[in-house]
């Protein structure tokens, strides 16, 4: 069976990739201007993460095999900062990431 999230990822992310091929370079450009404060924003919660809850989420979830709770990875990701991410990356981390998402739709079938 198909993990409902990851089907949900793999859409998202053709979806992104199929209107990203429809818009002008200034739209992207502007697209991309508009992020940066998010971005940022972003960024501060990463550190805040890494100074105050990696040792905790480390042991937690991942040392005790739990779950991947505490990984702001493993929290349910929104759209937009799924749109976001893929305006953010490169068309080789967007193969990487879709791959990976093909794999683990595989993995779960068998």
């Amino acid at each position: 069976m198909v993990s409902e999230y990851n089907n949900d990822q793999l859409k998202a992310l053709y979806m992104v990739k199929e209107f990203m091929k429809n818009i002008s370079p200034s739209e992207r450009s502007a697209i991309k201007k508009k992020m940066k404060p998010y971005l940022e924003f972003r960024l501060k919660v990463l550190s805040f993460h890494s100074e105050n809850l990696s040792d905790i989420c480390t042991a937690k979830c991942f040392l005790s095999g739990e779950s991947a709770c505490c990984n702001r990875e493993g929290i349910a990701t929104f759209f937009s900062d799924f749109v976001i991410n893929i305006f953010s990356s490169d068309p080789d981390t967007l193969r990487c990431m879709e791959k990976r998402l093909l794999i683990t739709q595989i993995t779960l079938y068998f």
